[in-house]
């Protein structure tokens, strides 16, 4: 949050950047027109443990309706990232990361299964990481100002699972030619990626619409990563994403 707000404050925003839990945010709020666009933040909870109870189940699933039926503009981040893909094509888009020789657990199969499917150890991506822009991409209004080849902080063992969103564009995908900087070692909770293969494929997607703003990341542009060079990057999305959304509204 404290980083969110420096960022508005340097482009003048002149709104508050304010902490709403997504079971506190209300329909009215979206359709005041005083909401320049929301943030959606990473989470914590599994999704299998958040899904399969209840009134959490309720909140999440009310939570997609709004983000299915705003015009608000969203930047949608990590697990939020994987939440949007839940709102447009159910759990069955989102799973564990796994090598690329095997089978993705779903949270859709661990909700039919009544049971957890997370691997051990489990594979994710944590440190610094190197990105490509898709190609035909180079123009989006996010990645203004960005090289091609840009790197963001992730921290994350889930997935949108590729070519499960058809009314979704891919901006950003693995670089094969540059190695990330693992802030984990291996061991018998966690693994690195030992191949590009083995990447999350979907890092940053665009909902197919005219009339709506929707953009969302694997990565953390709103955390710092101690590194000058990324965290201009990551600023000069959050930025870019800002100037979309005013943009947008006028």
């Amino acid at each position: 949050m404290r980083r969110l707000q420096a960022i508005a404050e340097k482009v003048g925003v002149g709104f508050q950047v304010d902490p709403i839990w997504l079971a506190n945010l209300r329909d009215a709020l979206l359709e005041d027109g005083t909401c320049l666009a929301l943030i959606s933040a990473g989470s914590f909870p599994e999704w299998f443990l958040a899904a399969s109870r209840p009134d959490w189940r309720q909140y999440l699933d009310n939570y997609c309706q709004q983000i299915r039926n705003t015009v608000v503009p969203i930047l949608a981040v990590c697990g939020s990232h994987q939440l949007v893909g839940r709102a447009f094509a159910d759990w069955d888009a989102i799973g564990h990361m796994v090598p690329t020789d095997q089978p993705i657990p779903t949270i859709a199969e661990e909700l039919a299964q009544s049971v957890e499917l997370i691997p051990k150890p489990r594979l994710g991506e944590v440190g610094v990481f190197p990105f490509q822009t898709c190609v035909g991409q180079e123009m989006d209004p996010l990645l203004t100002g960005l090289p091609n080849n840009p790197q963001f902080l992730e921290f994350h063992h889930d997935q949108v699972i590729t070519g499960r969103h058809p009314g979704f564009q891919v901006l950003l995908e693995p670089d094969p030619s540059r190695s990330p900087v693992f802030w984990l070692p291996n061991d018998e909770n966690h693994r690195n990626p030992s191949d590009v293969r083995d990447r999350c494929q979907v890092q940053a997607f665009r909902l197919k619409a005219s009339d709506r703003v929707l953009y969302t990341t694997q990565f953390h542009p709103d955390v710092s990563a101690n590194s000058a060079d990324v965290d201009w990057q990551s600023e000069q999305l959050i930025k870019n994403f800002i100037g979309i959304a005013r943009s947008f509204w006028a």
